[in-house]
C-alpha cells in the first residue's frame, strides 16, 4: 500500500517527473491496477489514469515493459501474484481486441448508413492493436500452458481464462494444438475444479479457431 500511495502522491505533485519515468515504472503501475485489495487497486488505477488517460494507447506504448513484469510475476512463488499477472494478461487481451466496441461501432454505422470508409479505418486500428499482443503471444501462451499443467491451486482458473483471452486475441498468429491439448487435459482431469464459465471459455476458444 505504501508503494501505491507514494507513487500516487508523486503523480499529483511531480507529474512530469513521474511521466518521464514511465518506461521504468509503467509495468508496475499496470500490474497494480489488478490488485485484489480495493483500496490499493483504486490508488494504482488513479495513477494509471492520471499518467495514461487512454488505456489502450498506454498498453501499446509500454507493452514490452508490462509484459516483462507480468512474465516474471507468472513465475512467482506467490499464487496471488500469479493470479494478478493472469488477470492482467486477460485485461490486455480484451482491451486490445475491442470485440465489444467493434460490434457496437459496426452496428450503429450500419444502422445509420454512415460512411463505409470509417468502418475500414476502425477495423484497421483494431487489427493494429491486436498485433501488439500477437508479437509476444507465443512465449506468453507457452508460459501459461506450462503453469496450467502443474498442481491445482486456488485461483488457477484465472490462468485458464487468461490463456483463452490471449489465444483468442492472437488467433491469427498462434498454433492452436498445444493450447487445446492443455485445456483438454485440464477439463478431463480437473473438471470439477473449474466453473461452467470456464468451460464456456474453452468452447469459445474452439469456435474462434
Amino acid at each position: 500500500m505504501m508503494c501505491a500511495h507514494t507513487i500516487l502522491e508523486i503523480s499529483k505533485h511531480a507529474h512530469e517527473l513521474l511521466k518521464a519515468c514511465l518506461p521504468i515504472i509503467s509495468g508496475l503501475i499496470f500490474f497494480g491496477t489488478q490488485e485484489e485489495d480495493e483500496n490499493i487497486n483504486k490508488m494504482w488505477k488513479e495513477t494509471w489514469d492520471d499518467l495514461l488517460p487512454n488505456s489502450t494507447n498506454g498498453i501499446k506504448l509500454y507493452f514490452e515493459q508490462i509484459n516483462t513484469l507480468l512474465s516474471q510475476s507468472l513465475n512467482s512463488q506467490s499464487w496471488n501474484i500469479r493470479k494478478q499477472a493472469a488477470v492482467s494478461y486477460s485485461l490486455i487481451a480484451t482491451t486490445l481486441s475491442n470485440f465489444f466496441f467493434l460490434f457496437l461501432f459496426l452496428f450503429f454505422l450500419f444502422f445509420f448508413l454512415s460512411k463505409g470508409n470509417k468502418i475500414i479505418e476502425f477495423i484497421d486500428k483494431t487489427e493494429e492493436d491486436r498485433k501488439v499482443l500477437e508479437n509476444y503471444s507465443g512465449p506468453i501462451i507457452s508460459q501459461l500452458c506450462e503453469i496450467l499443467t502443474g498442481r491445482v491451486w486456488k485461483g488457477k482458473e484465472l490462468l485458464l481464462q487468461s490463456l483463452c483471452d490471449v489465444a483468442i486475441t492472437s488467433k491469427n498468429s498462434v498454433d492452436p494444438k498445444p493450447i487445446f491439448d492443455v485445456i483438454l487435459f485440464l477439463i478431463f482431469f480437473f473438471f470439477f475444479h473449474f466453473s461452467y464459465s470456464f468451460h464456456f471459455k474453452f468452447f469459445r476458444l474452439f469456435g474462434e479457431k
